[in-house]
């Protein structure tokens, strides 16, 4: 977590992670309650930016993607006509149906993939309208907005990486232990996490 409110009278002795963070007397809580915020506020911005860049590449690659909604792999890119992934749109008496191919197998998807409702009216597009960025059919758009959220999650990552070095972040609050990096105490942590028993207390600290 990025940050709680802790509720103890008498605050037992914080982790380094605890230790490095800002820790202040909350008014709204009364006295002896405390805010512990562990992460510093660049650490906090560049991961809501990450965030978001991720949110925005992965829905203007789609707007990318319904140019050519298909993926062609192995023996079938030898054929044009056959792609290893694709999302279409057949022609029924119905009207239009939207069916996703995977190798061998089809499946209908009318409404989510191939074909999905716009403006009231069937449309036939790989990804729906509300995945993707923009909304609207608009190749040269997806890539502007794609390109530029690509390299703003590169500088992003950038302050990041300056900032762990500098402050010491990676170092104080990243790099596990000796007695964390044990063996035992390895397997005993996935085991713990296969079966969603997450530290509580003090250790979640």
């Amino acid at each position: 977590m990025l940050g709680e409110w802790r509720t103890d009278r008498k605050m037992p002795a914080m982790t380094a992670n605890a230790r490095s963070a800002t820790d202040r007397t909350s008014p709204a809580h009364g006295a002896g309650r405390r805010t512990i915020l562990r992460h510093s506020t660049t650490i906090r911005v560049t991961h809501w930016v990450n965030v978001w860049c991720v949110v925005v590449l992965l829905m203007s690659g789609l707007q990318i993607f319904n140019a050519y909604p298909r993926l062609h792999w192995g023996q079938y890119g030898a054929n044009a006509d056959r792609a290893f992934i694709a999302l279409e749109a057949q022609p029924t008496r119905a009207g239009l149906r939207g069916v996703t191919s995977i190798g061998d197998w089809s499946f209908r998807t009318t409404g989510i993939l191939g074909v999905s409702d716009h403006a009231g009216h069937a449309e036939v597009r790989g990804f729906p309208a509300w995945a993707t960025i923009p909304s609207y059919r608009d190749l040269s758009a997806g890539r502007r907005w794609h390109f530029f959220f690509a390299w703003l999650f590169v500088l992003n990552g950038l302050a990041y990486l300056i900032h762990g070095v500098v402050s010491g972040h990676f170092r104080r609050d990243l790099v596990p232990d000796r007695d964390q990096r044990r063996l035992g105490h390895i397997w005993r942590d996935v085991a713990d996490h296969l079966r969603l028993r997450f530290p509580k207390g003090t250790e979640a600290k």
